[in-house]
Order: C-alpha cells, then sequence, then structure tokens
C-alpha cells in the first residue's frame, strides 16, 4: 500500500461487531450488494483511524481450506482512497493464514471489478471467477 498517496486513509480489519451491522448492510446496500448473510462470524469491517466502519467484506466457507468472498463495500464517498485495498489484501491474508488455501471471488464481468481484483493478488480461475494468488 503506499501510504503516501493524497486522501489514502489507513484503515485497521477485524471482524464485525454487532453495533457495526446497520451500517456494513447500509453500505453494502448503496453498492446493491447481497445483505442476507451478514453478521459477525462471516464478516470483516475496516475501521477509519478513529474506529468508524468505513468498508466490510462477507465471506462464505464453501468446505475446508475454501472460503469466498461474498460481498465488498467501501463507504460511496470514500471510495479510490485504499480502503478496499486494504481491505481485500488484509482478509484474504488473514484467511491464507487460517490454512485457507483457496480464496475466491466471483465478478459481476466488470473490468472495474477484474481490475480492481487483479492488482489485489487475485488471478483469473475461469470465466467469471477469481482467486487470490499473492507473488510468494
Amino acid at each position: 500500500m503506499n501510504a503516501e498517496r493524497p486522501g489514502f486513509i489507513e484503515v485497521t480489519i477485524d471482524m464485525a461487531r454487532p453495533d457495526e451491522l446497520p451500517k456494513i448492510i447500509g453500505i453494502y446496500q448503496q453498492h446493491n450488494g447481497n445483505c442476507k448473510d451478514v453478521g459477525c462470524q462471516n464478516t470483516f469491517v475496516a475501521r477509519d483511524t478513529s474506529g468508524v466502519a468505513v468498508g466490510a467484506i462477507t465471506i462464505e466457507k464453501i468446505q475446508p481450506g475454501w472460503v469466498g468472498l461474498r460481498t465488498v463495500g467501501v463507504e460511496p464517498g470514500l471510495q479510490g482512497r485504499g480502503i478496499g485495498s486494504q481491505l481485500v489484501s488484509g482478509v484474504a491474508e488473514r484467511l491464507r493464514s487460517e490454512g485457507n488455501h483457496s480464496i475466491t471471488v466471483d465478478l459481476d464481468i466488470t473490468k472495474n471489478q477484474e481490475g480492481f481484483y487483479g492488482n489485489n493478488s487475485f488471478k483469473p480461475l475461469d470465466s467469471v471467477s477469481m482467486v487470490y494468488k499473492p507473488e510468494d
């Protein structure tokens, strides 16, 4: 990450707290994201330096060792400031360190999503999904 980039917002990433779930759902709804599976056991939140939730990722455990990123969202007014990249890479690394060998994301097949995930160490898996493959 380039913290020297103008407008960059440093975040910390952890599991969502119950009091943050309404805000996370609101962020997802602004992106037309799926909110039905949001919970404290499967949703990671990005918090700014004041502790405010500014983005989130909800995951799905598909089978042992395989996790899918299901819904990702950043507060619309804060997009383009490094939050999404920190969130995706931080969550992917955490999942990997917990023994998950396959971390995938399904795409809506838009160039923006493919480029975003490609810039965050995801490689094409097939025509509709990508897999996390950091340079080792």
